[in-house]
């Protein structure tokens, strides 16, 4: 049957890759970052059982035996492609700048109370994310920039949020969740007397808010919480930056992004802010920059009878309802410190050395670069410098 003989084949090029892989690994120096390798060993073995079982399969050429014959291969190509594009590929790549980076990252994991973390692994020439495959070492991804540009470093503790979330996501999930969708319920109890169409409607407004809060948009809410609370307001003045790169309606949702509007993370991340940092004269630039920037941006278009309504889906009430339980969660975890002293004035700044914490010297960085731009280059390109170099 032409369909056995596809996945016989198949079967052959798998164990080639397999083989490969295998080999990388056997040339790797020793010690190098053993969790990874840990994990791309582990995924070889699944592979090799699972390939296993699959020739046992495909030798009885039974036609029933097909949708599974399909989906065991579609596991493995998955579990071959994690190890060659999301593993192998930072471990292959890292050079000299990627492990002068790396110690920064973990200080980031550690200074985040992320305490599980063995080893960090960076792949520069990407945006900021997290490759979340090996529990106990994150792979972070920066873009070049990142050696000779503060600009882009506050957002890798929305990263670290993830590899927080990744430790207990079902059950932040299940809280994250509950409280959203008790929050829309109680917008339907309070629905008055109203005549039909109209509450159809209403209801069905409501409903799509609430089924608009996936899993993926309620973490990725959360891990700007998790930023706001550890760093502060570099990174409530990151996510302004942002909307400005990227964004000219930012109240407008996109069922194809799974990212909350600009506007919803903004409150969100402004709401988890101790009242002194709003109240400092850093937070009060960069709040009039948010505003000034909300004045000059398109509104977002509700000709769509089936959008998402942004009033209700991300009204204060429900962005509060996921920071409160956002904050909650990070309350209760002993590990996670909160970002509260004060923001360095520029003369405080100028004079920070690279062991500060990374907290204090990103913060002092948006200061000087708010307060006394003239001065900020000079100081980023030595703080910089510094840093890189104190870790190599």
């Amino acid at each position: 049957m032409p369909t056995f003989e596809y996945f016989e084949s198949k079967v052959i090029d798998v164990e080639t890759r397999i083989d490969w892989a295998v080999d990388v690994l056997s040339g790797l120096p020793s010690g190098t970052h053993p969790e990874v390798v840990k994990v791309i060993s582990q995924l070889i073995s699944r592979i090799n059982h699972q390939v296993s079982l699959l020739k046992k399969l495909l030798q009885t050429q039974r036609a029933s035996y097909l949708p599974r014959i399909r989906i065991d291969y579609q596991t493995i190509e998955a579990d071959l492609e994690k190890i060659s594009t999301a593993l192998l590929v930072p471990l292959l790549s890292e050079g000299s700048k990627e492990k002068a980076l790396t110690p920064i990252l973990s200080r980031i994991c550690q200074e985040a109370g992320l305490q599980h973390i063995k080893d960090t692994l960076v792949m520069l020439g990407a945006p900021p994310a997290t490759l979340p495959v090996a529990h106990e070492c994150p792979i972070f991804c920066m873009p070049y920039e990142v050696t000779h540009s503060f600009r882009d470093w506050p957002a890798l503790y929305h990263e670290a949020g993830h590899v927080f979330f990744s430790v207990n996501r079902r059950r932040y999930l299940d809280s994250l969740l509950t409280a959203i969708r008790n929050h829309f319920r109680r917008i339907v109890l309070a629905t008055g007397p109203m005549a039909e169409p109209a509450k159809s409607e209403r209801l069905r407004a409501i409903r799509s808010a609430e089924n608009y809060w996936t899993d993926v948009r309620v973490e990725e809410l959360f891990c700007d919480c998790f930023a706001g609370y550890c760093l502060g307001l570099s990174y409530a003045f990151l996510w302004t930056d942002l909307s400005f790169r990227w964004y000219s309606s930012p109240q407008e949702i996109n069922l194809s992004d799974d990212h909350p509007p600009p506007s919803a993370r903004f409150n969100c991340i402004w709401y988890c802010l101790p009242r002194s940092l709003k109240l400092d004269g850093c937070g009060q630039i960069i709040k009039s920059i948010w505003d000034a920037y909300l004045t000059g941006t398109v509104p977002a278009s509700s000709s769509d009878p089936l959008q998402v309504n942004y009033d209700i889906a991300c009204s204060p009430e429900a962005i509060q309802t996921l920071a409160e339980t956002s904050l909650d969660i990070l309350r209760n975890t002993a590990t996670v410190p909160q970002y509260d002293g004060s923001i360095p004035t520029p003369e405080q700044a100028l004079a920070l050395k690279p062991f500060e914490p990374l907290t204090k010297l990103l913060n002092a960085a948006m200061a000087v670069l708010l307060l006394r731009p003239e001065s900020y280059r000079g100081f980023q390109d030595r703080l910089l410098k510094e840093l890189i170099q104190n870790q190599s």
